[in-house]
Protein backbone atom coordinates (compact mmCIF):
# COMPACT_ATOMS: atom_id res chain seq x y z
CA UNK A 1 0.00 0.00 0.00
CA UNK A 2 2.69 2.48 1.00
CA UNK A 3 4.71 1.91 -2.16
CA UNK A 4 1.63 2.43 -4.34
CA UNK A 5 0.85 5.69 -2.56
CA UNK A 6 4.50 6.73 -2.91
CA UNK A 7 4.46 6.02 -6.66
CA UNK A 8 1.26 8.01 -7.14
CA UNK A 9 2.57 10.95 -5.09
CA UNK A 10 5.91 10.81 -6.90
CA UNK A 11 4.20 10.80 -10.30
CA UNK A 12 2.15 13.84 -9.32
CA UNK A 13 5.32 15.55 -8.04
CA UNK A 14 7.08 14.76 -11.33
CA UNK A 15 4.26 16.21 -13.42
CA UNK A 16 4.18 19.36 -11.27
CA UNK A 17 7.97 19.68 -11.50
CA UNK A 18 7.78 19.65 -15.30
CA UNK A 19 4.74 21.93 -15.57
CA UNK A 20 6.65 25.25 -15.89
CA UNK A 21 8.94 23.80 -18.56
CA UNK A 22 6.04 22.24 -20.43
CA UNK A 23 4.13 25.55 -20.38
CA UNK A 24 7.20 27.50 -21.49
CA UNK A 25 7.82 25.04 -24.33
CA UNK A 26 4.19 25.32 -25.47
CA UNK A 27 4.32 29.13 -25.40
CA UNK A 28 7.58 29.24 -27.34
CA UNK A 29 6.28 26.73 -29.87
CA UNK A 30 3.12 28.79 -30.36
CA UNK A 31 5.21 31.94 -30.81
CA UNK A 32 7.45 30.18 -33.35
CA UNK A 33 4.43 28.84 -35.22
CA UNK A 34 3.00 32.37 -35.33
CA UNK A 35 6.28 33.73 -36.65
CA UNK A 36 6.43 31.09 -39.36
CA UNK A 37 2.80 31.77 -40.28
CA UNK A 38 3.58 35.49 -40.53
CA UNK A 39 6.61 34.82 -42.69
CA UNK A 40 4.68 32.55 -45.01
CA UNK A 41 1.62 34.78 -45.19
CA UNK A 42 1.20 36.76 -48.37
CA UNK A 43 1.16 40.10 -46.56
CA UNK A 44 4.51 39.27 -44.96
CA UNK A 45 6.41 38.10 -48.03
CA UNK A 46 7.77 41.52 -48.88
CA UNK A 47 8.78 42.17 -45.29
CA UNK A 48 10.47 38.76 -45.06
CA UNK A 49 12.64 39.28 -48.11
CA UNK A 50 13.53 42.76 -46.96
CA UNK A 51 14.61 41.38 -43.61
CA UNK A 52 15.36 37.79 -44.65
CA UNK A 53 18.43 37.31 -42.45
CA UNK A 54 16.82 38.85 -39.38
CA UNK A 55 13.67 36.75 -39.80
CA UNK A 56 15.70 33.58 -40.30
CA UNK A 57 17.77 34.37 -37.19
CA UNK A 58 14.59 34.95 -35.15
CA UNK A 59 13.17 31.59 -36.25
CA UNK A 60 16.45 29.84 -35.47
CA UNK A 61 16.75 31.52 -32.06
CA UNK A 62 13.19 30.52 -31.14
CA UNK A 63 13.81 26.95 -32.29
CA UNK A 64 16.98 26.75 -30.18
CA UNK A 65 15.18 28.11 -27.11
CA UNK A 66 12.41 25.52 -27.55
CA UNK A 67 15.03 22.78 -27.81
CA UNK A 68 16.72 24.01 -24.62
CA UNK A 69 13.45 23.91 -22.67
CA UNK A 70 12.56 20.51 -24.13
CA UNK A 71 15.95 19.12 -23.07
CA UNK A 72 15.37 20.32 -19.50
CA UNK A 73 11.97 18.66 -19.49
CA UNK A 74 13.39 15.41 -20.89
CA UNK A 75 16.09 15.39 -18.19
CA UNK A 76 13.42 15.61 -15.51
CA UNK A 77 11.33 12.90 -17.18
CA UNK A 78 14.33 10.55 -17.34
CA UNK A 79 15.32 11.16 -13.72
CA UNK A 80 11.80 10.76 -12.35
CA UNK A 81 11.14 7.66 -14.49
CA UNK A 82 14.34 6.06 -13.19
CA UNK A 83 13.27 6.70 -9.60
CA UNK A 84 9.87 5.12 -10.23
CA UNK A 85 11.49 2.10 -11.89
CA UNK A 86 13.85 1.60 -8.94
CA UNK A 87 10.94 1.78 -6.50
CA UNK A 88 8.86 -0.68 -8.55
CA UNK A 89 11.78 -3.08 -8.94
CA UNK A 90 12.51 -2.90 -5.20
CA UNK A 91 8.85 -3.59 -4.45
CA UNK A 92 8.93 -6.62 -6.72
CA UNK A 93 12.09 -7.96 -5.08
CA UNK A 94 10.61 -7.50 -1.59
CA UNK A 95 7.39 -9.20 -2.70
CA UNK A 96 9.28 -12.20 -4.12
CA UNK A 97 11.40 -12.48 -0.96
CA UNK A 98 8.31 -12.40 1.25
CA UNK A 99 6.71 -15.11 -0.89
CA UNK A 100 9.83 -17.27 -0.63
CA UNK A 101 10.02 -16.83 3.14
CA UNK A 102 6.31 -17.54 3.69
CA UNK A 103 6.10 -20.56 1.40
Amino acid sequence: GFMTVYLIVHSIYSVNLRRPLRNERKQRTARLTGTIADILGNHQIVRFFAREQAEAKNVLDERISIEHVARQEITIILKESFIRQVVLFSLQVVTVLICIILF
